[in-house]
């Protein structure tokens, strides 16, 4: 049986200037840069009175091993988004005012393949394994995902933090 582990939170708010399109490209090129498969669970669009309303739900996730694999659920969430048009260097830029929310879940799924799951013997040398050989190398795994997971929050932070437009 595949074993999902939530192993931390971490959420994100942020509200004022940024782009929209290359706020999904810095998530996007977190993911490659850090070797993990995208894998999108719903997109949801919709035109409000106040503004754009936009849902991502995103579930990237990284092979470890055979046995282990990270993932991280993300769920985006961005409210009353508006073009709004600001300098830069004298120029005028169209980007996004808007309200993000930015939830974080890593998980570490264990027999992802259900390998162990075929015989009672096998399911039940999976539960020793996994509680005593397993446990400190699982616990291992689980500081080095709640890292991975820091990085990507720390990135995102950074780029709403760091673009701060003058209106």
């Amino acid at each position: 049986m595949v074993e999902k582990r939530c192993i931390g939170h971490f959420s994100l708010n942020y509200e004022g200037l940024f782009n929209s399109k290359e706020f999904f490209a810095v998530l996007d090129n977190w993911y490659h840069d850090m070797g993990y498969d995208k894998n999108d669970i719903k997109i949801e669009e919709k035109v409000t009175e106040k503004g754009k309303f936009i849902y991502h739900e995103i579930m990237p996730y990284k092979k470890m091993s055979d046995y282990v694999k990270y993932a991280i659920y993300i769920e985006i969430t961005i409210l009353d988004l508006v073009n709004v048009d600001v300098e830069i260097d004298k120029k005028k830029v169209r980007v996004n005012k808007g309200k993000v929310r930015i939830e974080f879940y890593p998980y570490i799924i264990t027999d992802y393949e259900n390998r162990w799951e075929k015989q009672p013997t096998i399911f039940f040398l999976r539960a020793v394994f996994d509680k005593f050989l397993f446990k400190r190398e699982i616990d291992k795994m689980g500081s080095q995902l709640i890292g991975e997971t820091k990085k990507l929050y720390n990135t995102l932070r950074s780029y709403l933090n760091i673009n701060q437009f003058k209106v």
